[in-house]
């Protein structure tokens, strides 16, 4: 057989090898099997209280609200589960979200949100924060869409550790 042929041969074969190769190896750092190297991303791990301050509530006025997260680490990304409670002009509301995303720079956390466990209704948004310097709070923004609005929705967020700060031995 011809050499050139044969060196094409090859080269396709390592080619096809090397994107094979490239695919599970991502699958494996984006998966639980790969422990964390960002150490703030692990301090994120247990319980947090957040204050929402949001823009535009149901009636054109702004509106506070109170939420619950619990945040896990898994693999290079962030999971969280929330509890969101809030005023309505004649009720209060009570939703449970997820969020997923990542850290940006180990210093600023990029969350997706959306709503879970009822069926139809259209609640998602992106929340962008920053971790402080002694990972006990996390301040920043959301932006998103609201069920209740019918419009999008946007506004500051104050998130604190429950039971942060330092412990004497």
């Amino acid at each position: 057989m011809d050499p050139t042929i044969v060196a094409a041969i090859i080269g396709g074969l390592f080619s096809i090898l090397a994107v094979i190769a490239t695919f599970i190896i991502t699958r494996i750092f984006d998966s639980d099997f790969w422990p964390t190297r960002n150490v703030r991303q692990a301090a994120l791990d247990g319980h947090w209280d957040a204050i929402l301050h949001q823009e535009v509530g149901p009636g054109g006025t702004s509106m506070d609200l109170s939420c619950d997260f619990a945040f896990k680490s898994k693999g290079r990304g962030i999971q969280a589960e929330a509890i969101l409670r809030g005023p309505l002009p004649n009720e209060t509301i009570t939703m449970d979200g997820i969020a997923t995303g990542r850290f940006v720079y180990e210093r600023y956390l990029k969350l997706e949100y959306q709503i879970k466990g009822q069926p139809g209704v259209l609640q998602f948004g992106y929340l962008l924060l920053e971790l402080s310097p002694n990972a006990l709070s996390l301040d920043g923004h959301f932006l998103g869409f609201g069920a209740y609005t019918q419009q999008i929705i946007w506004g500051a967020i104050h998130i604190k550790k429950r039971g942060g700060g330092i412990k004497n031995k």
